[in-house]
């Protein structure tokens, strides 16, 4: 038997049939391929759960911000409507203490609540300012009578003939100025000198809850 017969038979099984090698290389590779396979199909899932997660909450980032936006406008509204409502006033004596921010030239604290009976929501706060009728301040809350301090020390509700000018009335007197003893003095400046004769938002604030 040459050296070829000696190689083929070694190929050949008992029975007369070609032998199966147990270390073919094509059985490595197919091992190797199936575990990159497993790896790659792994990171692709974590990134694929990864940008799912990322879009359901950019979506409801987008809704919570569509939804504040809507809220605000809600409480706008409400605002706007008290607002016109106090517009209309001719008498303010109605109001309580807590109403007003400035009692004497009529400055009403306004707020409007999205959702009466819930904790949070959006809030709107305003200032509204109604001039007196009788030109000078509200006096005790229907505009007929003038507020004023006599001598820097006696609060009195005067007509507004009484307030007078500088030749006669109140407005000659020293130590006699429009307003609450003990508080800002403004002199004689009329409520309507320095907030003007019309009806008007004075502040707005936007608080989220």
């Amino acid at each position: 038997m040459n050296a070829l017969e000696k190689n083929q038979s070694k190929d050949l099984d008992q029975n007369g049939k070609p032998a199966l090698s147990r270390n073919l290389p094509g059985r490595n590779q197919e091992g190797f391929a199936l575990l990159i396979s497993l790896v790659i199909l792994i990171g692709v899932s974590l990134i694929a759960f990864a940008a799912a997660k990322t879009s359901f909450f950019q979506e409801k980032l987008a809704g919570a911000e569509v939804s504040m936006h809507r809220n605000f406008e809600s409480a706008e509204i409400a605002v706007r409507e008290r607002e016109w409502e106090l517009s209309l006033l001719t008498d303010l004596s109605h109001l309580v203490d807590d109403d007003f921010a400035n009692a004497e030239c009529g400055i009403v604290k306004v707020t409007g609540n999205l959702i009466e009976g819930q904790v949070g929501g959006a809030r709107i706060e305003t200032t509204y300012y109604v001039p007196p009728p009788n030109g000078f301040n509200w006096g005790d809350g229907d505009g007929s009578k003038v507020r004023l301090c006599h001598k820097d020390r006696n609060n009195l509700l005067v007509s507004i003939n009484a307030v007078g000018d500088e030749h006669h009335g109140h407005m000659q007197h020293e130590g006699d100025y429009l307003g609450y003893c003990g508080e800002s003095n403004n002199g004689w400046n009329t409520c309507i000198d320095r907030f003007g004769d019309q009806p008007r938002r004075l502040s707005w604030t936007q608080i989220w809850e």
